[in-house]
């Protein structure tokens, strides 16, 4: 008898926004995000906008590939213009907390409750 077992553990991603008036989603994703399934998240993220964040919001994101591919930066800019906080300011991937890092530890005790 074989028995298979996966490489990797299987790892569920979640993907939101922190506005100075609310959080926005908390997308739920289990795949390798590449620039494809980026678009798709930050489109479900735009449409839960109101017309002011998306006329007087600025969208920031880390440098990571899928996020500053050709293709996502002509996406985010048709909708925020150059309201975009992105590529150079820090590198992908890289340990410095954000807003939304902050936010998210200890979610799930607090939700839970």
């Amino acid at each position: 008898m074989i028995h298979e077992e996966p490489l990797h553990s299987a790892k569920i991603g979640v993907w939101y926004a922190i506005s100075r008036r609310r959080i926005i989603g908390r997308i739920f994703f289990n795949r390798t995000v590449a620039t494809n399934e980026y678009l798709e998240i930050f489109n479900t993220f735009v449409n839960q906008l109101d017309d002011q964040e998306l006329s007087m919001g600025y969208f920031q994101q880390d440098g990571a590939t899928c996020h500053t591919s050709n293709a996502s930066m002509a996406e985010i800019q048709s909708f925020f213009g150059d309201r975009i906080i992105s590529k150079g300011l820090w590198p992908p991937r890289s340990p410095d907390l954000t807003m939304p890092d902050l936010f998210s530890v200890g979610t799930s005790e607090r939700d839970s409750l």
